[in-house]
């Protein structure tokens, strides 16, 4: 449910939806499960909508932050998969990673639900990386490689123009 709601943040396109999705998204999921099923608002919802619609300001200001908030919770680090020890599915990953965590890593299904999406992707590359199907890649390492292959690919042509 989260993960939904963090990944159509470009989406909310209303203060509704986006009052709605900031209400589940600053809940455990048993109780945002309740709010959404619940489906009436609270007094402090509707002041929240009336607000926004009155200063848009505010509503921008609140959908800019919520989208970045979103756009940080699957921020990925780089990583290398060695093909042979991973395998290809079709099932989205975050069921994956939850599902691992739930079996290999003694979680509790509800604690699984609480946490970031994010967070339980990274989980599941830790462990990746702990059986040795991928490594961790520092990409400023890799940044600083090039920039300096590419200073030495620029004196290997300078120097061949000026023997030439």
């Amino acid at each position: 449910m989260l993960a939904e709601i963090e990944n159509s943040a470009d989406e909310i396109s209303t203060p509704a939806e986006l009052i709605v999705a900031l209400r589940v998204c600053s809940r455990r999921y048993a109780a945002a499960r309740k709010y959404l099923q619940k489906g009436g608002w609270t007094l402090r919802d509707v002041f929240l909508l009336v607000t926004m619609r009155l200063r848009p300001i505010v509503f921008h200001t609140a959908l800019e932050m919520f989208r970045a908030y979103a756009a940080y919770e699957h921020l990925m680090p780089g990583f290398w998969s060695d093909s042979q020890k991973t395998h290809n599915s079709s099932c989205p990953s975050s069921l994956l990673a939850k599902r691992d965590l739930i079996r290999n890593w003694n979680y509790r299904p509800e604690e699984v639900l609480d946490l970031p999406i994010a967070q339980v992707e990274w989980e599941r590359l830790a462990a990746m990386e702990a059986e040795g199907a991928l490594n961790f890649i520092d990409t400023e390492m890799i940044a600083a490689a090039k920039a300096m292959a590419q200073e030495e690919a620029a004196k290997t042509k300078e120097a061949a123009n000026g023997a030439g």
